[in-house]
């Protein structure tokens, strides 16, 4: 065993052992006095690039992963990429923008207007014969739930008549009257 075994086996056992050197390791100051001591110091701003150097041209992507490894032998370039397939742009091509839009006369502007608003108008009525319909519906629909609901008192009332009725005649005995005398016949 060597000295460094030696010490994480006593560590293992010893767990006072650690605690005093982390202790000592935290509270220990520095012995060395050529480096400075480290302080906070104000941002800088990186430096920017010179403008008169040309930046290099953007690299273009593989079409696949596996369509060139620079792996496979050092003399081989990788191939031109497909320009349908590639994501950079070439400094010759253009990207598509949009057409500007053909300026409006102002008799033009006005008659675009006038058809807006008539359509405006037209909408709101619309909107309001809509909302008319609605509303004369829900009425419809208030009364019609008033007239299920009386209806079904109704035949409840009804079926309650009825039953206590039955009931009085289908006992299967009479009870007598009690006032007349028993024995008296008429």
């Amino acid at each position: 065993m060597t000295n460094s075994d030696n010490w994480v086996q006593s560590a293992m056992t010893d767990t006072d052992l650690v605690v005093n050197l982390l202790f000592k390791l935290r509270h220990s100051t520095p012995t060395t006095t050529s480096s400075p001591p480290i302080t906070w110091t104000i941002r800088q701003p990186r430096s920017t690039p010179p403008t008169g150097k040309k930046s290099p041209a953007p690299r273009a992507s593989p079409t696949t992963p596996l369509s060139w490894s620079a792996a496979t032998s050092e003399d081989s370039t990788p191939p031109l990429p497909d320009a349908s397939r590639s994501k950079v742009i070439r400094s010759n091509e253009t990207t598509p923008t949009k057409r500007p839009r053909k300026k409006k006369t102002l008799t033009e502007l006005k008659e675009d207007e006038t058809t807006l608003l008539k359509e405006k108008k037209q909408l709101k009525r619309q909107l309001a014969r809509l909302q008319a319909t609605c509303q004369k519906q829900r009425e419809d629909n208030e009364s019609l739930r008033k007239m299920k609901n009386d209806m079904k008192s109704q035949v409840l009332a009804k079926s309650k008549v009825n039953n206590c009725t039955e009931g009085k005649k289908n006992d299967g005995f009479v009870l007598p009257d009690l006032n007349i005398p028993v024995g008296d016949d008429y």
